[in-house]
Protein backbone atom coordinates (compact mmCIF):
# COMPACT_ATOMS: atom_id res chain seq x y z
CA UNK A 1 0.00 0.00 0.00
CA UNK A 2 1.38 3.43 -1.11
CA UNK A 3 2.34 5.48 1.36
CA UNK A 4 0.32 8.92 1.59
CA UNK A 5 3.13 11.09 0.45
CA UNK A 6 3.48 8.75 -2.82
CA UNK A 7 -0.17 8.87 -3.55
CA UNK A 8 0.20 12.86 -3.11
CA UNK A 9 3.39 12.63 -5.51
CA UNK A 10 1.59 10.63 -7.78
CA UNK A 11 -1.76 12.58 -8.15
CA UNK A 12 0.83 15.56 -8.57
CA UNK A 13 3.58 14.27 -11.19
CA UNK A 14 1.29 11.92 -13.18
CA UNK A 15 -2.66 12.04 -12.68
CA UNK A 16 -2.97 15.75 -13.13
CA UNK A 17 -1.86 15.85 -16.66
CA UNK A 18 -3.16 12.73 -17.43
CA UNK A 19 -6.77 14.52 -16.63
CA UNK A 20 -6.62 17.49 -18.93
CA UNK A 21 -9.31 17.25 -21.13
CA UNK A 22 -11.11 14.52 -18.73
CA UNK A 23 -13.75 17.20 -16.59
CA UNK A 24 -14.64 13.70 -14.75
CA UNK A 25 -11.34 12.39 -13.89
CA UNK A 26 -9.89 15.31 -12.81
CA UNK A 27 -12.65 16.51 -10.40
CA UNK A 28 -11.54 12.77 -9.03
CA UNK A 29 -7.66 13.57 -8.79
CA UNK A 30 -7.97 17.11 -7.71
CA UNK A 31 -10.60 15.77 -4.40
CA UNK A 32 -7.90 13.21 -4.02
CA UNK A 33 -5.03 15.61 -3.73
CA UNK A 34 -7.08 17.92 -1.33
CA UNK A 35 -8.08 14.57 0.74
CA UNK A 36 -4.19 13.53 0.68
CA UNK A 37 -3.02 16.92 1.43
CA UNK A 38 -5.39 17.86 4.36
CA UNK A 39 -4.76 14.17 6.07
CA UNK A 40 -0.68 14.87 5.51
CA UNK A 41 1.71 17.12 8.14
CA UNK A 42 2.79 20.00 7.44
CA UNK A 43 6.16 20.83 6.08
CA UNK A 44 8.96 20.80 9.15
CA UNK A 45 12.81 20.60 9.53
CA UNK A 46 11.45 17.35 10.99
CA UNK A 47 8.80 16.64 7.91
CA UNK A 48 11.24 17.83 5.28
CA UNK A 49 8.49 15.84 2.66
CA UNK A 50 5.52 17.36 4.11
CA UNK A 51 3.78 18.85 0.78
CA UNK A 52 1.40 21.37 3.26
CA UNK A 53 3.55 24.58 3.09
CA UNK A 54 3.16 27.27 6.02
CA UNK A 55 3.43 30.73 4.47
CA UNK A 56 6.27 31.40 6.78
CA UNK A 57 7.90 28.02 6.36
CA UNK A 58 7.96 28.82 2.30
CA UNK A 59 11.92 30.38 2.36
CA UNK A 60 13.19 27.08 5.24
CA UNK A 61 11.31 24.20 2.88
CA UNK A 62 12.65 26.05 -0.24
CA UNK A 63 15.81 23.94 -0.69
CA UNK A 64 13.31 20.17 0.51
CA UNK A 65 11.54 21.14 -2.79
CA UNK A 66 14.17 23.14 -5.31
CA UNK A 67 13.54 21.47 -8.48
CA UNK A 68 9.70 21.95 -7.50
CA UNK A 69 9.87 25.85 -6.77
CA UNK A 70 12.58 26.12 -9.80
CA UNK A 71 9.60 25.05 -11.88
CA UNK A 72 6.69 26.84 -13.58
CA UNK A 73 3.24 25.62 -12.68
CA UNK A 74 0.09 26.10 -10.50
CA UNK A 75 -0.22 26.85 -6.50
CA UNK A 76 -2.95 26.67 -4.22
CA UNK A 77 -3.46 28.99 -1.10
CA UNK A 78 -5.77 27.62 1.97
CA UNK A 79 -7.23 28.75 4.98
CA UNK A 80 -7.23 25.54 6.86
CA UNK A 81 -8.62 23.53 4.64
CA UNK A 82 -10.66 25.56 2.37
CA UNK A 83 -9.04 26.31 -0.48
CA UNK A 84 -9.05 30.03 -1.63
CA UNK A 85 -6.83 30.88 -4.52
CA UNK A 86 -5.58 28.65 -7.59
CA UNK A 87 -2.55 30.52 -9.29
CA UNK A 88 -0.23 29.88 -12.06
CA UNK A 89 2.79 30.88 -13.13
CA UNK A 90 5.21 29.94 -16.84
CA UNK A 91 8.13 31.16 -14.57
CA UNK A 92 9.18 29.60 -11.13
CA UNK A 93 6.87 29.14 -8.30
CA UNK A 94 9.65 30.56 -6.63
CA UNK A 95 9.88 33.71 -8.39
CA UNK A 96 6.38 33.76 -8.12
CA UNK A 97 5.66 32.91 -4.55
CA UNK A 98 8.60 34.78 -3.02
CA UNK A 99 7.70 37.98 -4.83
CA UNK A 100 3.72 38.29 -4.58
CA UNK A 101 3.28 36.34 -1.93
CA UNK A 102 5.02 35.07 1.39
CA UNK A 103 8.92 36.91 1.28
CA UNK A 104 9.80 40.65 2.06
CA UNK A 105 7.54 43.64 3.69
CA UNK A 106 5.11 44.31 0.93
CA UNK A 107 4.12 40.71 -0.19
CA UNK A 108 0.72 39.83 0.37
CA UNK A 109 0.98 37.36 3.51
CA UNK A 110 3.49 39.79 5.12
CA UNK A 111 1.11 42.77 4.62
CA UNK A 112 -1.59 40.50 6.34
CA UNK A 113 0.66 40.08 9.43
CA UNK A 114 2.33 43.54 9.78
CA UNK A 115 -1.07 44.91 9.60
CA UNK A 116 -3.60 42.73 10.84
CA UNK A 117 -4.70 44.71 13.97
CA UNK A 118 -6.09 47.38 11.94
CA UNK A 119 -6.92 46.24 8.74
CA UNK A 120 -9.14 43.51 10.16
CA UNK A 121 -11.55 46.15 11.02
CA UNK A 122 -10.75 49.15 8.75
CA UNK A 123 -9.77 46.71 5.45
CA UNK A 124 -7.70 48.83 2.75
CA UNK A 125 -8.17 52.05 4.35
CA UNK A 126 -6.13 50.49 7.10
CA UNK A 127 -2.52 50.42 5.32
CA UNK A 128 -0.45 53.49 5.80
CA UNK A 129 -1.61 55.84 2.77
CA UNK A 130 2.23 55.93 1.24
CA UNK A 131 1.75 51.94 1.00
CA UNK A 132 -1.84 52.08 -0.33
CA UNK A 133 -0.37 55.02 -3.52
CA UNK A 134 2.09 52.71 -4.18
CA UNK A 135 0.20 49.81 -5.19
CA UNK A 136 -2.36 52.09 -7.15
CA UNK A 137 0.35 53.39 -9.28
CA UNK A 138 1.44 49.49 -9.47
CA UNK A 139 -2.39 49.04 -10.71
CA UNK A 140 -2.52 46.43 -7.69
CA UNK A 141 -4.59 47.94 -4.85
CA UNK A 142 -6.65 44.16 -5.20
CA UNK A 143 -3.09 42.53 -3.67
CA UNK A 144 -3.74 44.69 -0.64
CA UNK A 145 -7.26 43.73 -0.36
CA UNK A 146 -6.31 39.80 -0.79
CA UNK A 147 -3.94 40.83 2.28
CA UNK A 148 -6.74 41.95 4.05
CA UNK A 149 -8.53 38.86 3.60
CA UNK A 150 -5.87 36.76 4.74
CA UNK A 151 -5.54 39.23 8.07
CA UNK A 152 -9.49 38.78 8.36
CA UNK A 153 -9.21 34.56 8.39
CA UNK A 154 -6.68 34.48 10.26
CA UNK A 155 -2.81 34.65 8.96
CA UNK A 156 -1.71 32.02 11.35
CA UNK A 157 -3.88 29.47 9.45
CA UNK A 158 -2.57 30.16 5.64
CA UNK A 159 -0.73 27.53 3.89
CA UNK A 160 -0.01 26.84 0.57
CA UNK A 161 0.95 23.54 -1.61
CA UNK A 162 2.96 23.67 -5.45
CA UNK A 163 1.70 22.07 -8.35
CA UNK A 164 4.73 22.10 -10.41
CA UNK A 165 4.56 21.04 -14.18
CA UNK A 166 7.57 20.27 -16.01
CA UNK A 167 6.47 21.25 -19.43
CA UNK A 168 5.55 24.70 -19.59
CA UNK A 169 2.60 24.72 -22.29
CA UNK A 170 0.63 22.82 -20.00
CA UNK A 171 0.39 25.54 -17.40
CA UNK A 172 -2.23 27.59 -18.79
CA UNK A 173 -4.64 24.88 -20.31
CA UNK A 174 -4.66 22.85 -16.63
CA UNK A 175 -4.84 25.97 -14.66
CA UNK A 176 -8.16 27.24 -17.33
CA UNK A 177 -9.48 23.40 -16.56
CA UNK A 178 -8.44 23.17 -12.96
CA UNK A 179 -10.54 26.31 -12.17
CA UNK A 180 -13.76 25.51 -13.15
CA UNK A 181 -13.40 22.06 -10.85
CA UNK A 182 -11.73 23.65 -8.11
CA UNK A 183 -14.40 26.46 -7.69
CA UNK A 184 -17.20 23.82 -7.65
CA UNK A 185 -15.36 21.83 -5.19
CA UNK A 186 -15.47 24.92 -3.18
CA UNK A 187 -19.12 25.57 -4.16
CA UNK A 188 -20.46 22.22 -3.05
CA UNK A 189 -18.77 22.22 0.30
CA UNK A 190 -20.26 25.45 0.89
CA UNK A 191 -17.07 27.33 1.18
CA UNK A 192 -18.24 30.32 -2.08
CA UNK A 193 -15.98 30.80 -4.64
CA UNK A 194 -12.00 31.06 -5.07
CA UNK A 195 -10.39 34.10 -4.95
CA UNK A 196 -9.79 33.74 -8.43
CA UNK A 197 -11.32 36.35 -11.09
CA UNK A 198 -11.59 33.75 -13.65
CA UNK A 199 -14.73 31.44 -13.74
CA UNK A 200 -15.11 30.20 -16.77
CA UNK A 201 -17.52 27.16 -18.25
CA UNK A 202 -15.43 24.33 -19.05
Amino acid sequence: MASPQKKIEQLLNIDLIDSMGDRKKLENVYSSLLLELFNSPFWSPSNPKGRKIHWRDAKSSREDFKEDFNTCGLYLFFFENIPLYLGKTTRSLWQRLRERYVVGPETQCQLAETYQNIIIDHGVSGFPDKLIKKFKKRGAVDRLQYSVEFARLGIDKIWFALLPIKIKHFVNLLERQLIVVANEWNLKKGYGNLHNKLHKPW
